[in-house]
């Protein structure tokens, strides 16, 4: 699946005095690609969220759960990388072992 290459040019301020970031598609020949947030080591709630296609309340549902495990960062929580591989494993296992039962 392809996604196009954003590029945070400039923080707008709205009358309101909300805070917002005008993004820009990296267009441009020889611009250098973003890292993706998929090969990060510690992963936030937003990007797991973003990654597994859910909301980020579904996450913290999995996190509360304890299916998803997190560490501390200093006062942020983070998923490792590893353990949201770990996640999707386990459900691709439970969604095969549901296949089966259902012949």
């Amino acid at each position: 699946m392809a996604q196009a290459e954003l590029d945070f040019d400039s923080i707008r301020q709205s009358d309101n005095g909300t805070v917002g970031v005008h993004r820009r598609a990296a267009t441009a020949a020889g611009a250098q690609p973003r890292t993706s947030t998929a090969s990060a080591a510690l992963l936030s709630v937003m990007d797991v969220a973003h990654l597994l296609g859910c909301g980020r309340t579904f996450v913290y549902e999995l996190i509360g759960a304890g299916e998803l495990e997190t560490v501390k960062l200093g006062r942020l929580r983070r998923v490792p990388a590893d353990a949201l591989d770990g996640l999707v494993e386990r459900l691709r296992a439970a969604s095969a072992c549901n296949a089966s039962d259902e012949r």
